[in-house]
């Protein structure tokens, strides 16, 4: 063989080993890595995906039957569900209701042991499977709870919601009534969102009671519409506090939850915003409000001759906040907005004047 030959020979050779070893690669690129993964891992991975997708990947094989347990994050939406059987029949809607609330509850039964956040938005059917569905949620030490649910009468039950040592944020939007006991804490909350919420703190032996809120690390809380009888915000590190509420009349109070007082234990708050009728002593701050930075007040009246009784009570609530550098006002009434104003002081204060 001449040296010429052995060189296209070996330029062969080279070049089949090159091709054999791109092979290998390729074979290797084709292999399941993912289903090997560590379960935290593959968690993840799936948790990322919608909720629904995730549990689809249970008919890959056999080995994927059980691995959308493994997520730790819940989002279900049964309104997507009924906007695309809006042209179909009532019998075909009760069949979507049910097998919304199987599924909901085989996700509760089977997935993993502890979740970072559930997120449900329901609709009126579904709103009654809460209190259930709520106890369960709980016992997966979820971190972060967002509700959503249009119910109508609807008394939510589960005390323990307001008494778990794992909650990091909380939001409820629900129509509705929650049983609560006098004494509630939450030790880990730094979030707390409330929207339309009647808290009833009564029981056999007392009609009214005080109930407590302590929140020892709660950063913003944020309420609007809600009812309660002296309530005590305890909540020493709170840096933003956002309360809406419009009386809708004498029979908008519930013979167990009429028009109370909220008591707010703190002296670091940033932020302050108040938006609606401001009633007498409705909020009191223990103790008052130093060096805040932002206070935001949209004041609306009744009727013409609660004007003075308004005015009367504006000045109670910013006589509890002292040196206030930004101050905004609303107010329906330029007589209203003067009379407040002649009747109270700050120091170092910038005024925004909405009229």
């Amino acid at each position: 063989m001449s040296q010429d030959d052995a060189g296209v020979v070996g330029s062969s050779s080279v070049a089949e080993n090159d091709r054999s070893k791109a092979q290998r690669i390729v074979d290797s690129n084709n292999e399941d890595k993912i289903s090997y993964l560590p379960e935290g891992v593959l968690g993840k991975i799936l948790s990322l995906l919608v909720t629904k997708d995730a549990i689809r990947t249970s008919v890959l094989s056999k080995r994927w039957i059980y691995n959308w347990t493994l997520i730790d994050k819940i989002d279900l939406d049964d309104t997507l569900l009924y906007s695309k059987i809006a042209v179909y029949s009532q019998n075909r809607s009760n069949t979507v209701n049910t097998h919304f609330v199987n599924l909901v509850n085989r996700i509760l039964r089977h997935v993993n042991s502890s979740i970072q956040s559930c997120h449900l938005k329901l609709s009126l059917d579904n709103s009654y499977h809460l209190n259930s569905w709520i106890i369960a949620i709980l016992e997966k030490r979820v971190q972060n709870l967002r509700i959503r649910a249009a119910a109508i009468y609807f008394v939510l039950y589960p005390c323990s919601l307001f008494d778990c040592n794992t909650l990091v944020e909380l939001i409820l939007d629900i129509d509705c009534t929650v049983k609560v006991p006098m004494f509630n804490c939450l030790p880990k909350l730094q979030l707390l969102r409330l929207y339309g919420i009647t808290f009833d703190c009564s029981s056999s032996s007392t009609k009214l009671k005080e109930f407590v809120l302590s929140l020892p690390v709660l950063k913003v809380f944020a309420s609007r519409q809600c009812l309660w009888y002296n309530v005590t915000i305890d909540a020493p590190l709170l840096e933003s506090f956002y309360l809406e509420f419009f009386n809708n009349g004498p029979s908008y109070a519930t013979p167990t939850c009429p028009l109370g007082v909220v008591r707010v234990c703190t002296s670091g708050v940033a932020k302050f915003f108040y938006r609606g009728h401001l009633l007498e002593g409705i909020v009191v701050f223990d103790p008052p409000l130093v060096h805040n930075a932002s206070t935001d007040l949209l004041i609306e009246t009744c009727q013409k001759e609660d004007v003075q009784d308004t005015a009367t009570h504006v000045c109670v609530l910013l006589s509890q906040i002292k040196e206030v550098e930004c101050l905004k006002l609303a107010f329906r009434k330029v007589y209203f907005l003067l009379w407040a104003l002649l009747k109270s002081f700050w120091t170092r204060c910038v005024i925004a004047f909405y009229i």
